[in-house]
């Protein structure tokens, strides 16, 4: 089982890592941020954020993430929204945005996550074999 938790949106070629770590292990379980959501677009502080305080180099939507899976050989198991820990900050505004995001998640996580963001992608993946492709 090879781990990569928080890591992909660090590395400068992220493919290239995808591709390393697709045949390290049976499994992979792969955990990246869903950076790329629409508030974080049109208010842009979320994205230059991540990247000045936390380092990351890419954003991902869980479609974007997946097409990179499959694009460098790893099958999708399993996976799963996590939620992200709530900012340190205890505005109104954030809480209220927590309560927003929470109600929302309950009713339509896809939705939820696309449009609020707060949320990672924790996702199981194996190597793709002969058997597996479509062609």
């Amino acid at each position: 089982m090879a781990l990569a938790l928080d890591v992909v949106e660090h590395v400068g070629d992220y493919i290239a890592f995808l591709n390393g770590i697709r045949d390290a292990a049976d499994h992979c379980v792969i955990n990246v941020p869903l950076e790329l959501y629409a508030w974080a677009v049109i208010r842009l502080s979320p994205l230059l954020t991540a990247r000045r305080m936390d380092a990351h180099l890419h954003y991902f939507s869980r479609e974007t993430f997946f097409e990179s899976l499959r694009d460098t050989g790893h099958i999708v198991d399993d996976w799963q929204y996590h939620r992200l820990p709530p900012p340190g900050n205890p505005h109104l505004y954030r809480r209220a945005g927590a309560v927003a995001r929470s109600v929302l998640f309950a009713h339509n996580p896809d939705f939820a996550v696309r449009l609020l963001g707060g949320w990672s992608l924790l996702v199981l993946t194996h190597p793709e074999k002969a058997e597996d492709s479509p062609l």
